[in-house]
C-alpha cells in the first residue's frame, strides 16, 4: 500500500527525491508550454541558445548516430541535436508534458 502524506505525496514520490507529484508537476508545463521558450529565453538573459549550442556540440554526435533527449520540454535540444546526426540518424525526445510535447512537435 502506498501511504498519502498530508499534501498528497506519496511515499513513492518522497523516495524519489519530488517534492510535488509528477502529474501535478506535468499539468504545471502543459499550462506554460505555449509561452515557455520565450519566458526562458528572457529569463536566461537570452544566453539560452548559447547554452544550448554548447551542449549540443558537448554531445558530440555525428551524422548516423542516435540520442535520448530526456524532459525534452518544447524539443529545442532534439531539434539541434537532430540537425547533428542528419536524416540518417534518430532523436528521440519524452517529456511528462504533453502540451511541451505538442509544441515540440510543431
Amino acid at each position: 500500500m502506498v501511504d498519502k502524506e498530508p499534501h498528497g505525496r506519496t511515499d513513492t514520490d518522497a523516495r524519489r527525491g519530488n517534492s510535488v507529484p509528477a502529474a501535478e508537476v506535468g499539468a504545471m508545463f502543459d499550462r506554460i508550454a505555449g509561452t515557455y521558450d520565450p519566458i526562458n529565453a528572457l529569463i536566461s538573459g537570452f544566453q539560452e541558445p548559447r547554452w544550448r549550442a554548447r551542449l549540443v556540440a558537448s554531445c558530440r554526435l555525428e551524422v548516423g548516430m542516435a540520442a535520448l533527449d530526456v524532459a525534452t520540454g518544447t524539443g529545442t535540444v532534439a531539434r539541434d541535436l537532430a540537425r547533428r546526426v542528419g536524416p540518417t540518424g534518430v532523436v528521440v525526445g519524452v517529456d511528462i508534458s504533453v502540451g511541451m510535447l505538442e509544441v515540440a512537435r510543431s
